[in-house]
């Protein structure tokens, strides 16, 4: 299209090709008008010379109100992947110009590890009884040295004797024979075999379940990539390891705690009265997937999936009847007792207040005041509870207005009003449900912080290479922050278990916080 297309058009058709003209420009000025405060972006999108406290303070022209201030706590989302931060890396290219595989390339030199750390002590394994017929060794039995393996471990002080230091440590392994001819070997332990996983769960391994436990808190809590981790051991605590060891040692965490979340804290989600769920993008070898979260009041998991049904029914089964707070998506709606997250409307209320159609614009400013009106109402009632039935009368002409609003926009020609007219009667129950029984949230603030420090994770690793570093990711944020919910030392907690799956003995509880 351009001046001499318009200049042919005549005048019947150049009036309708105005008006669309028209909305297309009010519609990419109030895209590019867009903030946290007014969509789902995540306040990281802010350019850096914006405070984010800039957009709190009223503006003159927004009506007078108390803003979000009547909100739980502030609020961000994390719906949206940046455009650059969270791009998959380039594929590295070889002198061919194809692609070329992770990981060792074929010819390349090979590295070794090399014993220069002292052996600080020897551990003796000697079996305690014959593995045919069950008799005990005596103390005069001639035991025979079969084998050996080295590890390295972590020494943690205390208050009194603070340190942190390796530990190396040599395993000797003794046969015995027993009188009925049987030879009996003391044996490293070793887990059994599990589907679905590729790492082993063995004492065989080089580093001990504290040095592992460690290496996790490194990866998934610092967010400090494999070379960094390994940089960090060589200069701080003079070790080698190589990325791969570092990578199989995560891997290895992630498959000991799998009992635990699978089998105790999928069953006390399923039991919580309150659930919060929310989910962000994760990227799985440059596919996009998602990143769920579910918590309740003393457990948090997580799992990667696609952004489907599926995810929520095989997680809590369809018999779920606690509830749910949640955003617009719609497959929640397949639960009957849930919660909207009130800051999500607001924002799109404002969104409409401060867009170009008048329509909207009148809409928008009547749904920010009828619900910042009714969030006060919700807040000065928690502070001296009345009788539910008392808040529910005080707050009908409210929900009639706010209601009969929605009702009459729902068929208007400004699209943006439409949708959010339809939204609010779509989930009108999910939405009033808090003003019925004011105890309830407004937002769902507790799943998006929750998320806040697995997105930056996203940010910095762009996601995982494969379905197996996906599960152990989730798997170990599951532990990590379900033990902090509770006051526990998830990294003791992980050291434990591991060492434990390790000899194949049965896998500890997570336990739960005893109340005062």
């Amino acid at each position: 299209m351009d001046t001499d297309y318009l200049d042919d058009l005549p005048e019947g058709e150049l009036r309708p090709l105005s008006k669309q003209l028209l909305a297309d420009l009010k519609e990419a000025r109030e895209r590019l008008k867009q903030s946290p405060d007014t969509s789902s972006r995540p306040p990281s999108s802010r350019e850096p010379w914006q405070s984010n406290q800039s957009s709190a303070e009223p503006s003159e022209e927004a009506p007078a109100t108390d803003d979000l201030s009547a909100l739980d706590s502030s609020e961000s989302s994390s719906d949206d992947l940046p455009s650059q931060d969270s791009a998959t890396p380039p594929a590295a290219t070889g002198d061919s110009g194809k692609p070329k595989k992770a990981g060792r390339q074929v010819g390349s030199p090979g590295y070794s590890r090399n014993l220069t750390l002292p052996v600080t002590r020897t551990i003796e394994h000697r079996p305690d009884c014959c593995a045919a017929c069950g008799q005990s060794f005596a103390d005069n039995t001639d035991y025979r040295p079969w084998n050996a393996r080295f590890e390295l471990e972590l020494e943690v002080g205390n208050a009194e004797s603070p340190k942190l230091q390796i530990e190396h440590s040599r395993h000797d392994y003794f046969s015995a024979t027993c009188p009925c001819g049987h030879q009996t070997l003391a044996e490293p332990g070793r887990g059994a075999d599990e589907d679905g996983w590729s790492v082993a769960l063995s004492e065989w391994h080089l580093c001990g379940p504290r040095l592992v436990s460690f290496l996790v808190y490194l990866s998934l809590s610092l967010r400090a990539s494999r070379r960094r981790i390994q940089a960090y051991l060589r200069d701080w605590l003079g070790i080698y390891l190589s990325t791969s060891t570092i990578n199989q040692c995560i891997h290895e965490a992630g498959r000991a705690v799998a009992p635990v979340v699978d089998e105790q804290l999928i069953a006390e989600l399923k039991a919580a009265g309150l659930l919060h769920i929310d989910e962000t993008p994760w990227k799985e070898a440059g596919q996009l997937f998602w990143l769920w979260v579910f918590v309740s009041a003393q457990t948090v998991i997580y799992q990667v999936g696609k952004r489907h049904r599926l995810v929520v029914n095989q997680l809590l089964g369809e018999a779920f009847c606690g509830l749910l707070m949640t955003d617009g998506y719609s497959v929640y709606r397949i639960f009957p007792r849930r919660l909207r997250c009130w800051a999500h409307l607001v924002r799109k209320a404002r969104a409409l207040y401060q867009c170009l159609d008048s329509e909207g614009q009148a809409f928008g400013e009547a749904l920010l005041l009828a619900m910042i009106l009714l969030m006060r109402n919700i807040h000065r009632l928690r502070e001296s509870p009345p009788d539910a039935e008392s808040l529910w009368a005080q707050n009908q002409q409210l929900l009639t207005l706010l209601r009969s609003l929605c009702e009459t926009h729902r068929d208007i020609a400004h699209v943006d009003s439409r949708q959010l007219a339809g939204e609010f009667l779509n989930d009108w129950e999910a939405i009033v449900r808090v003003v019925e029984t004011p105890a309830h949230p407004l937002t769902n603030n507790v799943a998006e912080r929750s998320l806040r420090h697995w997105v930056l994770l996203r940010k910095i690793t762009f996601g995982s290479r494969t379905a197996q570093g996906s599960r152990v990711v989730a798997l170990l944020a599951s532990v990590i922050d379900t033990a902090r919910l509770r006051d526990l030392n998830p990294w003791e907690f992980i050291a434990q278990t591991l060492a434990e799956r390790r000899k194949n003995q049965p896998v500890p509880r997570l336990p739960m916080p005893v109340l005062a």
